[in-house]
């Protein structure tokens, strides 16, 4: 029997009836920051640059050894190289949180969404579990609701907002339903104009079907992070991210 592969709808929508406030999963045990560090697709540190501004970077794909070698050169050129050649990633305290997105999605069965948003004065809020999903004319459409914003917070306010797409898969009839982080539905789009920084929580690729019908999942789960001012994305496997807050961290607090 033949699949066919159906894109799936994700809404999301803005509710002032679902606010839920709550504390991060974020530790308060001391962070070892200081210079800017730089690791490879792995979550491997490669290097620290001179810089205290404690920013966290990851290699472009194939220029772990340009950067590497760069920040051991020293020297404000090489600097720049080790940067140009690299994306700055979130702090550690949005990546806790996408972390705990990725907790509560699995603990909802896979395929109900999740949402956080974190501010600039460091609180964050996370919205009820979207609903289940519903099929209508051969898509799956998923919904999840921004919270409302608390202390009369405007959407300047807003450091990141994080959401799940759905980590489980469905087969209805001959159709295999699938997303990944790295896909944005329209009302993603529309949605993503009006934060500096949206991040989707889910696998890092679509599933398949093997030859014997089974669901299979063969990209890791982890983030994508899409940047408003340039358009760009990247994609962190959460195994990367593991090491790099067991790096930067005297002690590694598990979450998941």
């Amino acid at each position: 029997m033949k699949y066919k592969k159906v894109h799936i709808t994700l809404l999301i929508v803005f509710a002032g009836s679902v606010l839920v406030s709550a504390n991060s999963g974020f530790s308060s045990k001391k962070i070892s920051i200081s210079y800017g560090d730089y690791f490879n697709g792995f979550g491997e540190h490669i290097g620290t640059d001179s810089l205290s501004d404690g920013k966290i970077y990851i290699a472009e794909k194939w220029k772990s050894l340009i950067v590497k070698n760069a920040l051991k050169e020293g020297g404000r050129e090489n600097i720049l190289i080790a940067k140009s050649s690299s994306y700055e990633i979130p702090s550690i305290k949005i990546l806790y949180e996408c972390l705990d997105v990725l907790k509560r999605t699995k603990a909802n069965g896979g395929l109900r969404e999740e949402v956080s948003v974190l501010f600039t004065d460091g609180k964050i809020t996370r919205g009820k579990t979207g609903p289940k999903p519903i099929f209508s004319q051969n898509v799956m459409i998923q919904e999840v609701s921004i919270p409302a914003f608390p202390d009369k917070k405007q959407d300047s306010d807003v450091e990141v907002v994080i959401h799940s797409h759905a980590i489980g898969s469905v087969i209805d009839i001959d159709r295999l339903y699938s997303i990944s982080a790295f896909e944005k539905s329209k009302a993603d789009q529309v949605t993503f104009h009006r934060f500096k920084m949206n991040i989707i929580v889910g696998h890092l690729g679509n599933a398949v079907v093997n030859p014997i019908g089974n669901t299979v999942h063969n990209k890791p789960l982890g983030i994508v992070i899409y940047y408003r001012k340039t358009w760009s994305k990247v994609g962190i496997r959460f195994s990367s991210i593991d090491r790099i807050i067991d790096y930067l961290q005297e002690d590694m607090v598990t979450v998941r």
